[in-house]
């Protein structure tokens, strides 16, 4: 499994152009957007990290065992927009890892800290929700309830930033060819297991 690279993209030398903490100051309506429609913005993000060119999609870019298997080469569009609204979180992440694999681009500590309070966040808030349905608490439902409500927005304001950061590297990308270190290559053909690959003409 490729997030098995995490460690790897933190030795990456390039920097985010801008820093997760700054992209709503960056791009103010694309982060707006991505909390009123986050998949939408999560389908938007990847499309251009491909490049506009859906023959390149792979389901969550290859990173899951599923990956090559969903029928992404009959429907990609479609495949994507599965993955944007029933995989949120991995699609987000995917088009993350693309990109910095891309542009050899590493999370500054800010965005590690952020992005690491909020997995915090919605841990605590599954063992709150569970200590409180074992104890039949009032109290710890009620710190659940508060729990919850800091974890959802959590959630949502940082992937709304990360999409924001996403999109401002894209805009990098496309002013910048050069800024591109690994190209992003058409995905080999996909087969199930024991068949063979096909004849390339």
């Amino acid at each position: 499994m490729r997030f098995a690279c995490h460690d790897a993209r933190n030795q990456y030398s390039e920097r985010w152009q801008v820093e997760m903490k700054h992209a709503p100051m960056s791009e103010p309506l694309f982060c707006l957007g991505s909390v009123l429609l986050p998949c939408c913005m999560s389908m938007y993000v990847r499309h251009k990290v491909l490049y506009e060119d859906m023959n390149r999609y792979v389901c969550c870019g290859g990173f899951f065992p599923c990956s090559g298997r969903m029928g992404e080469q009959n429907a990609p569009m479609l495949c994507l927009c599965l993955e944007s609204f029933i995989c949120f979180p991995t699609s987000v992440m995917t088009s993350r890892a693309m990109l910095q694999d891309e542009m050899q681009v590493q999370n500054s500590e800010c965005d590690n800290c952020l992005i690491s309070f909020m997995v915090a966040m919605q841990y605590l808030s599954c063992v709150c929700d569970i200590a409180a349905c074992l104890t039949g608490s009032e109290e710890l439902h009620s710190a659940a309830a508060a729990v919850d409500c800091v974890a959802e927005f959590s959630y949502c304001s940082v992937c709304a930033c990360m999409q924001a950061q996403h999109v401002a590297q894209i805009k990098y990308r496309a002013a910048n060819p050069g800024a591109v270190k690994v190209a992003l290559g058409v995905p080999p053909v996909q087969v199930a297991p024991g068949q063979q690959v096909p004849m390339q003409r």
